[in-house]
C-alpha cells in the first residue's frame, strides 16, 4: 500500500538530509546534452498590487532532432516544483509552493517538440513566490533533473533561461501553506481511504519506533543499516538521526491522526 511508504519515506528523507548524508546518486552534470532552449517574458514590466505576477515561458527545440521534455517541468496550472530562480535585488525569494516526489516518468509524461518547434505557457507566480516586499526582481526558469528529458538518460540535464527583469508593487503577504493547514482532511477521504490511512499510520509508527530503538540500543558505528541510509558514519550524524527519530516516533504517537490527511490530491504523486 503506497500510503504506508509515504510516511516512512518522508521520515527517512528528512533525517538523511539533516544528518548530512551522502547523496544517494552521483551524477555527472555534463552527461546529458540537449538542444532545448527556454525563455521567460513578463506579461507586465510593472505589476501593480492588484495584479498577478504572470510570466510567459517558452520552450524551443533548437536542434535538428525531436526532443522529449517531461511535462512535470513545464509550468502550468498545477505548479508544484520550484522551477524558477526568483531574486529581489539579488537576494533569493522564498518559494512557498509544494515540492512533489514522483516515480520514473513514462511515455505518457513526455511532450515531444520537433526541430524548431516551440511551446509557450503562461504561469502565475504570485501564489508560489513571496512578492510581498515589492521592488525590482529578476526571474529565470531553472531546473536540473535526471528526468528532465524522460527516464532514458544516465545523468542530470540542466535547463536554464536568461533572467527577465520585472518590477512589482508591494502587496499583502500570502502563504499557501496556511490554506492547506485549514483544509479538513477527512472531508476529502472516503471511508476506505480513511481505513487505509489508519493502517498506514500504524505501519509507519511501528517502523519509526523500530528505527528509534535501533539507534538507541546499538553502539554507534558504521553498521550496514546506518550507512545504507546515511552514508559514512560520524558520531554527530548518528546523534542527529537518533534525535530526529525520537521526534518522528513521538509525532506518530501523539500528533498525527487520520483527520490530518487530505485525500483531495488525485495526481500520481507518492510524496
Amino acid at each position: 500500500m503506497k500510503l504506508k511508504w509515504l510516511f516512512v519515506a518522508g521520515a527517512f528523507a528528512a533525517s538523511a538530509q539533516i544528518a548530512q548524508a551522502r547523496p544517494l546518486y552521483q551524477f555527472d552534470l555534463d552527461a546529458v546534452r540537449h538542444d532545448m532552449q527556454v525563455q521567460v517574458q513578463p506579461e507586465l514590466s510593472f505589476v501593480p498590487a492588484t495584479a498577478d505576477v504572470v510570466m510567459n515561458v517558452t520552450f524551443t527545440n533548437g536542434g535538428s532532432e525531436p526532443v522529449a521534455l517531461t511535462n512535470w517541468f513545464i509550468p502550468g496550472e498545477d505548479f508544484d516544483l520550484p522551477m524558477f530562480d526568483v531574486r529581489r535585488y539579488g537576494a533569493p525569494v522564498e518559494y512557498m509552493g509544494p515540492v512533489i516526489k514522483r516515480g520514473v516518468p513514462t511515455a505518457a509524461d513526455l511532450v515531444v517538440l520537433q526541430p524548431g518547434e516551440s511551446l509557450s505557457v503562461p504561469i502565475d507566480l504570485s501564489g508560489s513566490y513571496d512578492f510581498s516586499a515589492g521592488g525590482d526582481y529578476t526571474i529565470r526558469y531553472s531546473m536540473r533533473s535526471a528526468h528532465l528529458f524522460g527516464a532514458g538518460h544516465a545523468g542530470v540535464a540542466v535547463l536554464r533561461s536568461p533572467a527577465a527583469e520585472i518590477s512589482v508593487e508591494s502587496r499583502a503577504y500570502f502563504n499557501p501553506h496556511d490554506v492547506l493547514k485549514a483544509k479538513p482532511g477527512t472531508a476529502t477521504c472516503s471511508a476506505t481511504q480513511q481505513s487505509t490511512i489508519g493502517q498506514a499510520l500504524t505501519a509507519a509508527a511501528q517502523m519509526a519506533n523500530d528505527a528509534q530503538s535501533y539507534l538507541a540500543k546499538t553502539r554507534p558505528s558504521a553498521t550496514p543499516r546506518y550507512t545504507t541510509w546515511f552514508g559514512s558514519f560520524s558520531q554527530a550524524g548518528w546523534d542527529t538521526a537518533h534525535g530526529h527519530f525520537d521526534k518522528i516516533a513521538d509525532a506518530f504517537a501523539t500528533k498525527i491522526h487520520v483527520a490530518d490527511v487530505d485525500c483531495g490530491c488525485k495526481k500520481s504523486y507518492y510524496a
